[in-house]
């Protein structure tokens, strides 16, 4: 019996690889409902994974995320047994894929935190820093026009990080020629390479809040303390306290200016905060929330 039941669910494992297109399934629970021969007919439950709390290391494409929740039923005949199961489980992706899909998906201007400018970000960096040679990198730049702006004020040191390969060739396909004076790295900021002891200015708008695990937060913190001059500044911008809770079908964290700072710690002076209500493409508003620092 046993051996059948991990036969069938083999099979109807390689059918659900081509159902979710190829994406890996973790398949929760397996429910044999019925299963009838010509002699007898049995009810029985079966687990294909119970009380399974692996650890994973992080894949090089990020932390596994959750993409969809599924449930499927179906009646299966194999040597000569009838099955009635129902299979639940989810279909998961790493942080690199989710957002390959989404800008690959989605125009520039269709995604809920675009922008035809930002001018708090701006702002913000006109006060951090005048020096049209400091050393400026946009963390999740990808297809927002903020490296637009710094090149057409004559900034020559402009970094851009993306985890999306997509979002990065869409932004130099718009710059043109002038995309071979920004310094592109396609990586998840948890696990890139940096120059150390570089940058005067570190940008973040809307990418931290996606880092719903404290080890994704201190390896972001890590990756600042690294790269960050002394005496430059970080300016973050996350969802604030009632901006929305999830993003591109992603869960968030947001925050207010006391524990968005205290995610960073002494070393970072917190110079001003503010909120903005941003108007989404869609005709909604999200508040964010703009933190101003320096790295002391």
């Amino acid at each position: 019996m046993l051996y059948l039941c991990h036969l069938l669910f083999s099979i109807w494992a390689s059918h659900l690889r081509q159902i979710t297109f190829g994406q890996e399934f973790v398949c929760l629970e397996l429910f044999i409902l019925c299963l009838e021969t010509k002699d007898q007919a049995l009810s029985i439950r079966f687990d294909s994974a119970p009380g399974r709390q692996d650890e994973q290391k992080p894949p090089e494409g990020g932390f596994i995320i959750c993409s969809a929740v599924m449930s499927f039923k179906t009646t299966q005949h194999i040597n000569g047994y009838r099955m009635d199961l129902v299979i639940m489980g989810m279909v998961i992706m790493n942080n690199k894929e989710h957002w390959e899909k989404v800008y690959g998906t989605k125009a520039p201007d269709a995604v809920s935190w675009y922008a035809p400018h930002l001018e708090t970000s701006l702002n913000l960096i006109h006060q951090a820093s005048t020096n049209k040679g400091a050393a400026i990198i946009d963390i999740g730049g990808g297809e927002a026009t903020l490296v637009d702006d710094l090149l057409e004020e004559g900034y020559q040191d402009i970094s851009v990080l993306d985890i999306s390969q997509k979002a990065i060739d869409v932004a130099r396909d718009r710059i043109g020629k002038q995309a071979d004076k920004v310094h592109w790295y396609c990586a998840d900021i948890t696990q890139a390479t940096l120059p150390q002891n570089y940058f005067e200015v570190w940008h973040d708008r809307a990418v931290f809040h996606f880092l719903t695990q404290e080890a994704q937060r201190v390896k972001y913190v890590e990756q600042v303390m690294r790269s960050v001059k002394h005496g430059g500044y970080v300016i973050m911008s996350t969802f604030g306290p009632e901006g929305p809770e999830k993003c591109s079908g992603l869960d968030v964290v947001r925050y207010d200016a006391e524990n968005l700072h205290g995610q960073f710690g002494k070393t970072f002076k917190l110079i001003n905060s503010t909120t903005e209500l941003h108007q989404t493409p869609m005709g909604t508003t999200q508040q964010f929330l703009y933190c101003f620092c320096r790295m002391e």
